[in-house]
Formats: structure tokens, sequence, C-alpha cells
């Protein structure tokens, strides 16, 4: 098992806007969309045939040697969605994957100011060479097919939702994305206890 190296740079992920539903996505200045997997956003380091897959906060969740030697190239980062935790990723077919959909390292040069076009022809190239089933790419899909898988996730709920990608964005442009269910994150500052005499005696009553 490889060692962890400690001269990984710790890389923010690009700022998200959820888009409320699916006539406003037809508004939105795109030239493709992906598929949004029920996964966790993640950035994939390689280096000398091992690698470490990092979590948005972080923190080392999986690392290993790549079995078959890799020629080219020998360094590179990779962004995408990693098929971990979430009860959908636990099926075979998925769990454990990563679909790369940008990468913004490739050996000693930063692509973060590169065009997403440029970023992604590298990443579907990288993964092209890895020939690895771990490793998978993010596909790009026309504006026209669209509106058809959107109608069926919905009624099956196979995916979470779509991502929207602008190809001439640089790494620190915001990114839309279109999610079946909408999440939002909440700060409890207070809580009041339960009333004694009422049914939530000794629970908390009240989130302030």
């Amino acid at each position: 098992m490889p060692s962890l190296p400690l001269t990984f740079e710790h890389i923010d992920r690009q700022p998200y806007k959820d888009v409320p539903d699916i006539d406003d996505a037809s508004r939105i200045n795109y030239d493709a969309w992906q598929i949004k997997y029920d996964g966790i956003w993640g950035r994939f380091e390689f280096k000398n045939n091992c690698y470490w897959i990092y979590s948005r906060d972080n923190k080392l969740k999986e690392h290993g040697r790549v079995e078959q030697e890799v020629m080219f190239p020998s360094e590179f980062t990779l962004i995408g969605e990693f098929l971990v935790s979430s009860q959908w990723a636990q099926d075979p077919k998925w769990k454990g994957k990563f679909f790369a959909f940008d990468c913004i390292k490739f050996e000693s040069f930063d692509l973060r100011k590169k065009s997403y076009l440029d970023r992604y022809h590298k990443a579907k190239e990288i993964v092209a060479s890895l020939s690895w089933d771990k490793v998978q790419l993010a596909k790009n899909f026309r504006r026209c097919d669209l509106e058809g898988f959107w109608s069926k996730i919905r009624d099956d709920h196979s995916y979470e939702g779509v991502v929207f990608r602008k190809f001439e964005d640089n790494y620190a442009q915001t990114v839309h994305r279109l999610k079946l269910e909408l999440e939002d994150e909440f700060v409890i500052t207070s809580w009041k206890p339960g009333e004694p005499s009422g049914r939530h005696h000794s629970r908390m009553g009240a989130v302030l």
C-alpha cells in the first residue's frame, strides 16, 4: 500500500448553483450536460502508479496502487464523482467507481485557468490511457437530449440529476446543476427542551 504523500494541494470544489426545475434549465447558457450520480465530490491524485482519492473537505477516502503499468501520464489530478457512502452507490456495478469530469493538473501544469473544454479533453485522454474500469469518464450530452432523460429519471429515480457545462469556463466559474431533490444546509444555534408535562419531556423540544 502506498504511503501518504504530503505534497498534494487542497483543491476547493467549484462553486455550484442549483436550478429550481427543468423549465429554468432552458434559460441557462450551457453547451452540454452530464449525469449527476449519487456520489461525493472527489479529487483523484495520481503519482508513480499510485492513487489517492480525497473528499471536498480534504479527507482521504481511498488509496491504492494501479496494478498495470501506466506510462503516460506519470502525474495528474482528476476531479469527479466518487461513488461511495450512499445507498445507491452500494450497487456492485457502481460501488467504488470514480466518474471523472475534469482535469486540473497534468504533470507540472496547473490547468485551472484553461477552458473547460480543454480540461475535459485532457481528462478524456487520461481515462483512456488508464484503461481501468474503476475510473470512467463522465460523458457529455447534447441539449436536445435533456428533456427525455429528465422525464426518465423523474419516473425511475435512476440518477440524482444533471450538471450543466459551458465549454469556455475556467475552473473558478460557477457550475449549474439540476437535482431531483434539492437539499440545503442549516446551522442550529440554539434549542429548547421539551415541556415537562409534554410528550417531548427529556428530549429536544424546539430548534431555534
